[in-house]
């Protein structure tokens, strides 16, 4: 661990962590390094969830709180996202349950977000999806039927919505995207584009 704090390694050390806590879920010490590795990588809301059991810890409240306090301040502050792009759309990397990522294309213009059904196929295998309903969605190609599924944990760069659903749909076939994100979750945050920098950039409200 010291190793990679010293090379600055936060990824490394982030998923080395993960591993070992599986043996020693009590460790402070281990849940420290997480949460040090989560700050880090700008995953402030994980962040801020992981590093409650340690506020009431003897060796680890006052270096615990200040580090929450750091936290906190910068969930306040607007946070830059890279996007890549795709012809004339922006490409954002997000993911479900800290564990399942995904690439998805910003469309300001969808009430809900939605992924493709090869993409739905490698997720639901992996982690627990909630069926909620078939809905019928209004699209520039017309109405289609989407199913809609609701997974605990949806994230971009440490941007948390708990309970996040989105639709899956046959008929959305693009190459290059594992779908789209909608405004189900941009509507969460104060949100600004910026596409001269190819940037999303979010702060809490």
């Amino acid at each position: 661990a010291e190793v990679l704090i010293n090379n600055n390694h936060w990824l490394e050390l982030r998923n080395l962590v993960e591993e070992v806590l599986v043996f020693d879920p009590q460790s402070h010490n281990l849940q420290w390094l997480f949460v040090r590795a989560q700050y880090q990588l700008g995953e402030f809301e994980y962040a801020r969830n992981a590093i409650e059991p340690l506020l009431i810890q003897a060796n680890y409240k006052m270096k615990a709180q200040a580090l929450l306090a750091e936290i906190e301040a910068a969930l306040r502050k607007p946070q830059s996202i890279p996007l890549s792009r795709q012809g004339e759309h922006f490409i954002v990397q997000a993911s479900i349950n800290e564990s399942f990522n995904l690439s998805l294309m910003l469309d300001t213009g969808a009430s809900i977000s939605l992924i493709s059904e090869s993409t739905f196929e490698a997720l639901s295998q992996n982690l627990n999806v909630v069926y909620i309903k078939d809905l019928t969605l209004n699209t520039a190609g017309g109405a289609v039927t989407a199913s809609i599924y609701q997974v605990a944990e949806f994230a971009i760069q440490g941007y948390l919505v708990n309970d996040f659903v989105f639709a899956v749909s046959p008929s959305y076939l693009n190459e290059g995207n594992d779908g789209l994100l909608g405004m189900n979750f941009l509507k969460v945050f104060d949100f600004h584009i910026d596409q001269n920098n190819s940037l999303l950039i979010l702060k809490n409200k």
